[in-house]
């Protein structure tokens, strides 16, 4: 009697328990993410100093993170492979494999979980950068897969299988993969965030549904897992609150304005720096399509029991009057013993970032006057001032960091347009990094140039506001100036929200002088 074989052979099945693997490596990287942000928030809120080990175990660096994955990878990959040039189907299959496994993985580093403090997708924009490269990652891997195959049915001479049903699916899948990949180049992703948006979302969905079919044998249950994480991500977009009208506060020669929203019933208290996200209404195609927008709250809850205050750019979205939005959050940026532990302060916010520093320093000066707190602010266009006039905000420092060609009037009148009925929706308020402000470097000023407030040259008095012009120095600003006092630098603070070259250098000289380092990147 003569066996048999399958038509696949033994190969057919002998990949599944690899997919079973990743996807199980990933649920262990997911509960060390949620695990050691919870303890180092505890452990933060206990001792009252954030222990730096567990900083860097509950936001492990991304290429260390990567370098796991590629040699766990590479060693999956030839894993009982006995001769390349024979197997090398067995590989490709593998990898293709190994590449929708990590999909669940990826969804999950963009979940966003509202008003959740003590967890990881409370806290989903610093894991944007990690899903970033876990998606090049992806694409790869399911690159190879696919050009393995499309080498050896070209040489082979059985091009027909492109055409098969099941083979097909898998190169309507990668196109828009492609497509991703270019449009995604940081420079692409700039000049066009709403093409990249829509390509995103195509390809993931595709990439969820459409692989389920094309992969064989199936992998039902990992897609039962990625659908179910998708299912979460489309609740925690469209679980919102509904705003009906704002009101809008700018002067024409300024390019960022004040957005004022009725306090939602029931919305949580936030504290300060958080954001919320704002979309169209479900009626509205855009919901569907485009990206919910990102605004910081700029406000804190002691103040602003009947509205949020936002700080956008003018030179966004642009509202229409006869539209509904939604809106969710909020979303918390630095973790609550913050609040409680420090005793020193430094803010240095660019342009519209100023949403995100001011908060926090209204925050220490209203309920704890003890913490040493400071502000500096820096724009290119001097008009910008208003909005410390509008929000009432005194004794901070302000550099306008553009050349004054254009003298405008001593007195600004602070005009309010109230569109009825309208939401303001900025694209990307909070994550987008032409801030206007060029990097900062320790000391761009020849000190001889500047007369403290005595020359017309180097400050200026606006409607009663001191700014200076040009760019701070950061050994002067980031000073604690009182030599009475006693300060620890586990508890002294640089906070840096702006550009690149800003963040960078602040960072570098809160670690020359051992103290503490938070930033807030206005990019996507």
């Amino acid at each position: 009697m003569i066996d048999i074989e399958p038509r696949h052979g033994n190969h057919h099945f002998v990949n599944i328990k690899y997919g079973y693997i990743i996807l199980g490596i990933s649920l262990l990287l997911s509960l060390h993410l949620l695990l050691f942000k919870f303890i180092y928030i505890q452990q933060w809120k206990r001792n009252g100093i954030h222990n730096r080990l567990l900083t860097y175990l509950q936001r492990p660096p991304t290429w260390f993170i990567m370098l796991i994955w590629i040699v766990i990878i590479i060693y999956l990959s030839q894993d009982n492979i006995h001769e390349i040039h024979v197997e090398y189907t067995t590989i490709a299959k593998r990898l293709g494999r190994i590449a929708y496994s990590l999909i669940p993985l990826n969804i999950f580093l963009i979940l966003r979980f509202s008003n959740s403090p003590y967890l990881n997708p409370g806290y989903y924009l610093q894991n944007l950068n990690l899903h970033k490269w876990l998606s090049r990652l992806v694409f790869v891997l399911a690159l190879i897969h696919g050009l393995i195959f499309t080498i050896k049915w070209i040489v082979d001479g059985t091009g027909s299988k492109f055409v098969t049903i099941w083979n097909f699916l898998g190169i309507v899948v990668l196109v828009p993969f492609l497509l991703l990949m270019v449009v995604s180049i940081r420079y692409m992703r700039r000049k066009s965030y709403p093409l990249f948006y829509v390509v995103h979302n195509i390809t993931s969905w595709l990439m969820v549904f459409l692989i389920t079919l094309h992969a064989r044998p199936r992998v039902w249950p990992i897609a039962i897992v990625a659908i179910a994480m998708l299912a979460m991500q489309l609740y925690s977009r469209f679980a919102t609150y509904r705003v009906n009208s704002l009101k809008v506060i700018d002067i024409p020669a300024s390019t960022l304005q004040i957005v004022k929203i009725p306090l939602p019933l029931n919305f949580p208290i936030w504290s300060p720096a958080s954001h919320i996200r704002l979309n169209f209404s479900f009626l509205n195609i855009r919901c569907w399509v485009m990206a919910t927008h990102p605004f910081t709250i700029a406000s804190i809850f002691e103040d602003s029991r009947t509205s949020l205050v936002l700080i956008k750019k003018k030179t966004q979205l642009q509202f229409d009057s006869q539209c509904t939005y939604l809106m969710t959050g909020p979303y918390c940026s630095i973790p609550q013993p913050f609040f409680n532990t420090a005793q020193v302060v430094s803010i240095l916010c660019g342009g519209s970032g100023i949403s995100f520093g001011l908060p926090i320093y209204q925050y220490f000066k209203s309920t704890n006057p003890s913490v040493v707190v400071s502000l500096t602010w820096c724009v290119l266009n001097k008009d910008d001032l208003f909005i410390l006039n509008q929000l009432n905000v005194s004794d901070i420092q302000v550099y306008v960091t553009g050349i004054d060609t254009q003298q405008s009037s001593e007195e600004h009148f602070m005009p309010e347009f109230l569109v009825e009925g309208e939401d303001d929706v900025e694209n990307h308020g909070l994550l987008k990094e032409n801030i206007e402000l060029q990097p900062i470097v320790p000391n761009p000023i020849d000190p001889s140039e500047i007369n403290e407030g005595k020359s017309n040259k180097d400050e200026s008095i606006t409607n009663g506001k001191r700014y200076k012009l040009g760019r701070p120095k950061l050994d002067e600003i980031f000073a604690i100036n009182n030599p009475t006092f006693t300060y620890d630098p586990s508890t002294t603070w640089i906070i840096a929200c702006g550009p690149d070259g800003l963040i960078y250098d602040s960072q570098r000289w809160a670690t020359e002088h051992n103290y503490q380092f938070f930033s807030e990147k206005y990019e996507m």
